[in-house]
């Protein structure tokens, strides 16, 4: 028997859910609290077999064409490689899941890219802007209530919407939610990574993901961002129905911060800020590999 079923949360597992519900035969509504579904937001995202083969059952075989063909070209090395500031190999491993081989094994994908895929084709069914605030049991199944007021009904509701999810928070309201707490601070971001730039980079920077390390705790986490097809172009000869934005290559990167930098609130930026941060990323690796370096720097 169909279901109708509520999702709160357009993230990608909402969003993945949606469509293998759609693909078993069932109906869904997807609730989102963002209404800006334009913002660039995002990076390198890694995908393991577990995530990868999900995304099969789930998608359409086109769109899990396009997810696939939007991948990070196959990397020489499919681990994470640990480097020391002079770029030394000082260890390595395979990332953590099943075997994932073959002619075009799961590899990394540009987040914003993936969200685009996965939010193709559900129409009317995906409601951004609208996030759930609480729900109702009832005997025909559940409501579904919405911040501006409204109510969705649907045969079974699925909480996927955060860390701070209204869901759960209703549904376990006893668990405790643990501060972790934070022992260090670092910033990620986005380097533009040219041809030109690739040529004069070290090999080993773009054979994997990368962790650099000093003796002095200081970190940086490289992971390059080149797809398998151009990412724009691709919708054309796989899902022409689909658009995706252009993502050019870059490498995506997180550096430590001197010891001591204070991270002003987003709202409290000024002009100056990034270029502070930056400064600071550069005293917290002072004497590194000058490839490491430049990559900051640029």
């Amino acid at each position: 028997m169909p279901l109708h079923v509520l999702i709160a949360g357009g993230g990608l597992s909402g969003l993945c859910l949606a469509h293998g519900l759609r693909k078993d035969g069932h109906t869904c509504e997807v609730f989102e609290r963002d209404s800006d579904l334009s913002r660039k937001a995002g990076y390198l995202l890694h995908v393991n077999a577990d995530g990868g083969e999900a995304l099969r059952r789930c998608l359409p075989d086109d769109l899990f064409e396009l997810y696939a063909e939007t991948s990070r070209k196959t990397p020489k090395r499919r681990e994470s490689i640990v480097l020391d500031n002079h770029l030394n190999v000082l260890s390595s491993q395979p990332h953590f899941g099943p075997p994932n081989e073959g002619p075009r094994p799961h590899t990394a994908v540009h987040r914003r890219t993936l969200r685009q895929i996965l939010m193709a084709r559900l129409g009317e069914s995906f409601h951004p802007g609208r996030p759930a605030v609480g729900y109702e049991e009832t005997e025909r199944g559940v409501r579904l209530r919405l911040a501006d007021g409204s109510i969705a009904e649907g045969d079974l509701l699925v909480g996927a919407d955060g860390i701070r999810s209204a869901i759960r928070t209703q549904r376990l309201p006893d668990v405790e939610v643990v501060d972790a707490g934070i022992e260090g601070i670092g910033v990620f971001g986005r380097s533009p990574l040219s041809p030109v730039l690739a040529r004069a980079l070290p090999p080993i920077l773009l054979e994997g993901f990368i962790i650099a390390a000093d003796r002095s705790g200081s970190r940086m986490l490289l992971g390059a961002f080149q797809p398998r097809r151009v990412v724009a172009h691709a919708p054309a000869a796989i899902a022409p129905d689909v658009t995706l934005d252009p993502i050019d290559d870059y490498l995506m990167v997180s550096c430590s911060l001197e010891r001591g930098t204070a991270i002003p609130k987003s709202s409290d930026w000024t002009g100056s800020t990034a270029e502070e941060i930056r400064a600071s990323m550069l005293r917290a690796i002072d004497g590194w590999h000058p490839a490491l370096r430049g990559i900051i720097e640029r």
